[in-house]
């Protein structure tokens, strides 16, 4: 698992780096939260979440570790693309957003949970 969340970490970062670009060559800033959040969300999360797992394996093999991993990494595209849609003035997007940010897979509830 540690892998595939290294994997992940990068993709998110190199997303969230190209964003970064993309917003300030073009001085659009209106996706700013979707960038910081692939970046905090994404990229140190997942990251920080790989670490953890290679420092205690054993935590890495539970059922709950790998519903997880599936859970959050289901759920942050959604959350993403609904704020996304939100910031545009999608409001219709705005449950996925609220369910997202206050679902069962918060990213507090690895550590908490």
């Amino acid at each position: 698992m540690t892998i595939r969340l290294i994997k992940l970490a990068v993709l998110y970062l190199v997303l969230g780096m190209t964003m970064g670009i993309g917003m300030g060559m073009s001085q659009d800033f209106l996706l700013r939260p979707v960038h910081a959040h692939v970046n905090l969300l994404g990229f140190a999360v997942l990251a920080i979440a790989a670490f953890v797992f290679h420092a205690f394996p054993d935590l890495a093999r539970t059922r709950l570790a790998t519903a997880w991993f599936w859970l959050y990494n289901i759920a942050m595209p959604v959350g993403l693309g609904a704020l996304a849609l939100v910031l545009n003035g999608k409001m219709w997007a705005e449950p996925a957003r609220r369910a997202r940010a206050h679902g069962g897979c918060s990213r507090q509830g690895m550590i908490a949970g």
